[in-house]
């Protein structure tokens, strides 16, 4: 299948122009080719992402708008039914994907997901843009639509100020550009004979959400369920669109992380190494795994996510990424009362529920080491 740059990707199955539809199992390919041939691609609009959400109790749904058998435009929703209410939210993560630009499309696409959680009865439609701050010239499509940003209590959603790390200059100069600590690190930790892998397997997978259920007990912020892991590597690594890189020290693994890589850019999604090896740093030798073994992938960059919390953005930094910024998420309230409500429950139900985590962290550690 050729796919042009950053242009619709040819479906198998002609469907009359112009239309939407819903891609179902058979247009995966298809799908997951136009996402990463978007100049924004993202890894959550892919096929893979929704399929791993399901098993935590979402439901993708995903929008495609045809043109002469090609996707010109799509968008894949995440839905979560509400309990005893009959009702729903819908979210798009990183999306729609869109030229942005053409201000038609954009219209038919957000028309689209408008009915659709009409017709799923959605208590509203919450978009996280694909555009940083300083590409909203599609402002003034969205103001049409009475969409708003939901500036607090969007925990559930992605990070709004991230860390990206420009993959363009070679090796050699990527390694000088890191701090000096960073670089002096990553080699202390290859001569005390940490070994990272990346090819991490199931097994090695176990070690690893122990490692980050750990830091989660220590550290106090909620870590999801195994099951969601196991979905993640199942959905995303057979089908070469992620690795587990793990540290192996004597035999141990002793840190690791998840990438997922997809178009030009690759994303560090999780990670976590065993606090009693910190004098090691493998962390910092598996980052720069990941920079290496995406450079060598032909990945032009690659995301460093969250940028803003307290001490895992100061290890960031040793790196050397560039900060960029999204927008709020943007909210289109379908069903106006009970929006109200749900707000409600974000911004002040969640954040307590948080908080109550925080202090039965002791309890949960211990819980969590006989995993």
């Amino acid at each position: 299948m050729r796919v042009a740059e950053g242009r619709a990707t040819r479906c198998s199955a002609a469907v009359p122009t112009p239309a939407l539809a819903e891609v179902g199992s058979e247009g995966r390919e298809a799908w997951n080719a136009f996402v990463a041939s978007s100049s924004r691609c993202h890894y959550m609009q892919t096929y893979e992402w929704g399929q791993a959400r399901a098993a935590a109790g979402w439901r993708p749904i995903r929008l495609a708008l045809f043109r002469n058998g090609t996707i010109e435009a799509a968008a894949q929703i995440l839905e979560k039914r509400l309990p005893l209410c009959g009702l729903a939210i819908h979210y798009v993560p990183r999306g729609p994907v869109v030229d942005f630009s053409d201000g038609q499309t954009l219209e038919t696409m957000l028309d689209a997901l408008r009915e659709t959680g009409r017709r799923r009865r959605a208590v509203m439609v919450r978009i996280d843009l694909p555009l940083t701050q300083e590409d909203l010239e599609v402002s003034t499509v969205l103001r049409r639509y009475d969409f708003r940003p939901a500036e607090r209590g969007t925990y559930w959603t992605a990070a709004r100020h991230i860390f990206r790390l420009d993959l363009s200059p070679d090796e050699d100069d990527l390694l000088k550009s890191l701090r000096k600590t960073t670089r002096y690190e990553i080699r202390r930790a290859q001569r005390a004979g940490v070994k990272v892998d990346p090819d991490g397997t199931r097994d090695d997978l176990k070690a690893f959400y122990r490692l980050m259920a750990d830091v989660g007990a220590r550290k106090g912020f909620p870590v999801r369920g195994y099951a969601d892991y196991q979905a993640l590597y199942n959905e995303f690594v057979p089908r070469g669109l992620a690795k587990l890189f793990v540290a192996r020290y004597e035999g141990e693994i002793i840190a690791g992380a998840f990438m997922v890589t997809l178009g030009r850019e690759s994303w560090w999604l999780h990670g976590a190494s065993n606090p009693e090896h910190r004098k090691l740093a493998p962390s910092k030798s598996l980052v720069w795994s990941m920079i290496t073994w995406s450079k060598r992938a032909g990945r032009l960059r690659l995301d460093l996510l969250g940028s803003r919390q307290p001490g895992v953005a100061e290890f960031k930094q040793g790196f050397r990424p560039k900060e960029a910024s999204f927008p709020p998420c943007l909210d289109l309230p379908l069903l106006p009362t009970a929006y109200s409500a749900w707000r409600l429950l974000e911004s002040h139900g969640v954040p307590a529920a948080v908080a109550a985590y925080g202090f039965s962290r002791p309890l949960l550690a211990r819980l969590r080491r006989g995993f």
